[in-house]
């Protein structure tokens, strides 16, 4: 069974997302400004 462990950091102006696998791969890192998540 696999396991992933994802984040995200909520910020006035910007997420950040992040994720891991449970060797502690890196499978997502992303900054996203907030005006391109609510289009």
């Amino acid at each position: 069974m696999s396991q992933s462990i994802y984040g995200i950091d909520l910020a006035k102006h910007s997420f950040s997302i992040h994720g891991e696998d449970h060797h502690g791969k890196i499978l997502i890192h992303k900054t996203i400004t907030r005006s391109k998540v609510l289009v």
